[in-house]
């Protein structure tokens, strides 16, 4: 048994998008998660939400933030968005360290046709440079989230993990790191117990929902066991989130969830 399906239960954190949503006020579901004794939760939306609110009852119910999208995202890969983006970072990397999430997500967004494929990846690594930065004056670390494009977002720019850390490592900010969300990567036909070992450190977030389907751990053909397996191996101690759509109430979802990563 690896280290990390040991101690999986204290380090799940459920995306309150689609677990326990069932609640429309973001407060509740906060509530409904530390009812089932989870320590940490996160979401994508901040901006239609109060956030005082939301930071009292987390404080409440004894609940931490393990992640915090940026809201709203662009696509970065035209030049012209990155004034309004580089002011949503700000705007998010504050609420994020008001919010004690040590993570800020972020994507490189769609293609853009009146560009190269380098013309636009250069534009997206430049627009991360100035987010590293952005984020480093905030104490949180943004977190590059590679999609698939083969199932839920088509026409998306970065699909390959390995050209997630090509751009990383040229920015070479310790304040930018990646989120690997397994389903994305498993659905786009990559090794993620080796895409694991090659991110190592670089790795700042891990996502997971089987494939296919986007459902509970269990539910598909991930291999979890080489995938926790890898996680240790490479020393991550973060939060692994649970951003799936569940089949079943959160409740018995979760705990599905655990049978399944700790089995």
């Amino acid at each position: 048994m690896t280290t990390t399906s040991r101690d999986i239960g204290q380090r799940v954190s459920p995306c309150l998008e689609w677990l326990f949503a069932e609640p429309e006020a973001i407060e509740d579901r906060v509530a409904a998660a530390a009812k089932q004794h989870l320590r940490q939760v996160e979401f994508w939306y901040w901006r239609r939400r109060d956030v005082d609110h939301l930071a009292k009852a987390l404080h409440d119910n004894g609940v931490g933030v393990s992640a915090v999208v940026v809201d709203p995202q662009a696509n970065i890969a035209d030049r012209t968005t990155h004034d309004p983006w580089l002011a949503n970072v700000r705007d998010s990397a504050e609420v994020a360290a008001h919010l004690h999430s040590p993570i800020l997500v972020a994507t490189a967004g769609q293609r853009v046709e009146a560009a190269s494929e380098d013309e636009q990846l250069r534009a997206v690594t430049d627009a991360f440079t100035a987010a590293a930065a952005i984020a480093a004056d905030h104490n949180v670390t943004l977190a590059l989230e590679p999609l698939n494009d083969r199932v839920d977002h088509r026409g998306t720019l970065l699909t390959s993990s390995f050209a997630a850390l090509d751009l990383v490592e040229e920015v070479g900010s310790p304040a930018l790191g990646i989120l690997l969300d397994v389903y994305h990567s498993h659905a786009m036909g990559e090794d993620v117990p080796a895409v694991i070992r090659r991110l190592g450190p670089h790795i700042a977030h891990i996502q997971v929902a089987d494939d296919p389907g986007r459902h509970e751990p269990g539910t598909g053909t991930v291999p979890w066991a080489a995938v926790l397996t890898a996680l240790d191996d490479v020393g991550y101690q973060g939060s692994i989130g649970l951003e799936y759509k569940p089949t079943m109430p959160s409740a018995d979802s979760v705990t599905f969830s655990l049978r399944a990563l700790r089995d």
